[in-house]
Parts: structure tokens; C-alpha cells; sequence
């Protein structure tokens, strides 16, 4: 069994780390101790999501937007994607399993796309090279700014009204002096 967990604060001692967590993380991590397999750890920063504040605010202009220009919301928020930097991998794979991993990735959520950029054919066999786009549930504040930016821009280009770029970077997440609440 794996967990994730928050770590509030830790204190190294010699070879020894002690680690405050909440109660439910606490409990998560027992549980895993409680097994009596040997136990390995990955440490890292904690990175901050994204906001549900500033996420309720894409969909609710993308939505406008939609109904605007009539077009499905899903298509605008697609195209959208594509236009965030960091938001892709690059991928090559044997054509024979590209179907596979294509409904796979896009199985993720409506944002995470899969588009095709060339084939190469070897003596190994035929080879697609794919670009993959990671949904909006993967985006750092940063990404989500420019995505919010993004729509903000489609909708004030339809006369929609939005937020003042000051009303926007005081969502929830999107800055790092945002309300943290």
C-alpha cells in the first residue's frame, strides 16, 4: 500500500526524522506501517494547486463564451489547452499501440488530448511521434492564470463582461499574495 501525505513540519535529529502531520495523515501513515513490510519514502516540496475559485471562474466565462459564439464548451476549452505553455509531452510510439494509449491519456478528463504530428516508418516497424496535453487538473497557479487570461481575452474580444486583472489575481491560488483561504 502507498499514501500520500502532508507533512506540517519535520525535525531531523542524527539519522533520525520526526515528522507532525495531521490526523488523518497520521492515520494514513499507521495504517501503512501497520502492514510490517519494509517501508521506503519520497520527499519533496509541496507545490500549490491550482484553486477551485479561479476554476469555477474559466468555466463559468468558457460557458458564456459558449453560448455567445455558439460552439460546444468543450471545444473552446480544448483549443484552449493547447495554447499553455508546459501543458504537453511529446511521446513515440509503435502505431500499433497508439489507439491504446490514446484512449487511455484522454480518459484522464476532458482537457487531456492526444494529437498525432508525423509518422516514421522503420525496419523496426511504424513509429508515431504524438503530443499529449495534460488537462487543467494538472496546471500550477501559473498555467491557470494564463489560461484564465486566455478566456479572458476570447470573452472580452465576444463584449462578454469579466473581472478586472486585479479582481482575477485575487482568486484563490492563482498569485502567491492571493487570499489563502
Amino acid at each position: 500500500m502507498k499514501q500520500q501525505i502532508a507533512i506540517k513540519t519535520a525535525v531531523v535529529i542524527g539519522n533520525t526524522i520526526t515528522l507532525e502531520c495531521s490526523p488523518a495523515d497520521c492515520d494514513k501513515a499507521r495504517a501503512v506501517i501497520d502492514e510490517g513490510k519494509p517501508l521506503a519514502a519520497v520527499i519533496g516540496t509541496a507545490s500549490q494547486k491550482r484553486s477551485l475559485s479561479a476554476n469555477a471562474y474559466a468555466w463559468t466565462l468558457m460557458n458564456q463564451l459558449a453560448a455567445k459564439i455558439n460552439r460546444p464548451v468543450l471545444d473552446i476549452y480544448r483549443d484552449l489547452i493547447r495554447d499553455i505553455g508546459g501543458s504537453s509531452a511529446l511521446v513515440t510510439l509503435r502505431a500499433d499501440a497508439a489507439k491504446a494509449f490514446k484512449n487511455g491519456w484522454e480518459s484522464k478528463g476532458d482537457g487531456w488530448q492526444v494529437h498525432k504530428l508525423d509518422e516514421m516508418t522503420t525496419p523496426q516497424g511504424t513509429f508515431y511521434n504524438l503530443q499529449c496535453w495534460y488537462g487543467s487538473s494538472q496546471f500550477n497557479p501559473s498555467q491557470m492564470h494564463r489560461l484564465i487570461e486566455l478566456i479572458v481575452q476570447e470573452c472580452q474580444q465576444q463584449g462578454i463582461p469579466t473581472m478586472t486583472p486585479e479582481e482575477i489575481s485575487k482568486l484563490k491560488g492563482l498569485t502567491d499574495d492571493a487570499d489563502p483561504q
